[in-house]
């Protein structure tokens, strides 16, 4: 890790342009906005940009984001954490006839 991080980290020719491109294409409105306010003392979070998007979009783009957040993107808080696997369906068996069956997640009731 030491020997990586003391190498001078680059950028990929196109790599910036792919990123402008995309957060164009998905997050122009946030971006007008941020720059359309007249408080330019004022501090605005990045836009949460969703990691498989940008992997659907350009993966190679995405690789330098999570490899080298601080080249890309001075400035930034990148958040990673566990993939969450979620249930859409639990098999309950009834403890008198033993009879099993299924029920899936209702996303409303869980609202």
């Amino acid at each position: 890790l030491a020997e990586r991080m003391a190498q001078p980290q680059t950028v990929e020719e196109g790599v910036v342009e792919a990123l402008e491109e995309f957060l164009l294409s998905h997050h122009q409105h946030d971006l007008e906005t941020i720059l359309k306010d007249s408080d330019d003392t004022l501090h605005f979070s990045i836009i949460i940009i969703n990691a498989l998007e940008l992997f659907d979009f350009r993966m190679i783009v995405a690789q330098h984001v999570i490899d080298q957040p601080i080249v890309l993107l001075p400035g930034a808080v990148i958040r990673a954490g566990m993939i969450k696997m979620l249930e859409y369906a639990r098999e309950f068996k009834c403890g008198r006839c033993k009879h099993c069956f299924t029920v899936e997640v209702s996303i409303r009731r869980r609202l």
